[in-house]
């Protein structure tokens, strides 16, 4: 796992990288999820460059958990832009579903 520093906590994630590729999806998970959730899908969509977090609170990753689907679709965003990603496809399960529409809608 790789880490990156957002708002000052230490967020983990996985990278798979994809050949000659310059898409990406962001995998989110569910309240109480991890990264985990996104096994074969970080294994199967070979054709985008794959990335799945532990969102802030959860799994790997340290600091509070977010109050708000607001909240931690700001932490998905500098998330985002500590990897230099202009742009991504979010894939969400549950709450992470929540999150994903956030950021599509706004």
């Amino acid at each position: 796992m790789a880490k990156v520093t957002v708002d000052g906590e230490d967020l983990f994630y996985v990278f798979r990288p994809a050949q000659g590729s310059e898409d990406s999806l962001v995998f989110v998970h569910g309240a109480g999820g991890t990264h985990r959730h996104w096994g074969a899908q970080l294994q199967g969509l070979r054709e985008a460059n794959r990335y799945a977090l532990d969102l802030p609170g959860h799994g790997r990753s340290r600091g509070s958990g977010r109050t708000s689907i607001r909240g931690y679709a700001g932490v998905i965003l500098r998330f985002m832009d500590s990897l230099e990603l202009s742009r991504a496809t979010m894939v969400g399960h549950s709450m992470g579903g929540a999150i994903a529409l956030y950021l599509a809608l706004e």
